[in-house]
């Protein structure tokens, strides 16, 4: 069912395009796919059940209805190209959607293992790190040492 779907979408994407579809269904494929994509529904969808019950429904009403409103010749013509086009689509969807997580997964490490700034200041992975980490304990101890000795009247 969810592929004879995404195979109708994509054929009523094709179909958009071609001359010989009547302007209503056009029209009301636009509207469809403008309210499957709008935040804005009828019912929000914070409300318990109904506010996704809305879309589950609305949306493959629509699809059904502009299916049928379009000449089932033409209909057939744009299934046929659908189902031809959505398997290397969908592969290089795929590809494109792993590529992404694996550049990130490998930032995150990178971040992780060089402790970038943004995650933690003390441990960064360069030249003189380690001698920073001690200049910048010396001050901190010498301005305790110091507020000490103003504390106690001493300085």
């Amino acid at each position: 069912m969810a592929l004879g779907i995404t195979r109708d979408v994509r054929a009523l994407y094709l179909a958009s395009r071609d001359p010989r579809v009547p302007w209503y269904a056009k029209a009301l494929g636009i509207a469809v796919a403008a309210y499957a994509l709008s935040p804005i529904d009828l019912i929000p969808d914070f409300v318990p059940v109904l506010g996704y019950l809305d879309d589950l429904i609305i949306v493959p009403v629509g699809i059904f209805l502009v299916v049928r409103l379009i000449p089932p010749d033409i209909m057939a013509e744009h299934r046929a190209a659908a189902a031809a086009d959505m398997s290397s689509t969908g592969r290089k969807a795929a590809a494109v959607i792993v590529g992404v997580w694996i550049v990130s997964a490998a930032l995150a490490g990178w971040l992780v293992y060089a402790g970038s700034p943004w995650i933690a200041n003390t441990t960064c992975v360069s030249l003189g790190t380690k001698k920073k980490i001690r200049f910048e304990n010396k001050i901190h101890r010498f301005w305790e040492d110091r507020n000490a000795l103003e504390w106690t009247g001493l300085a």
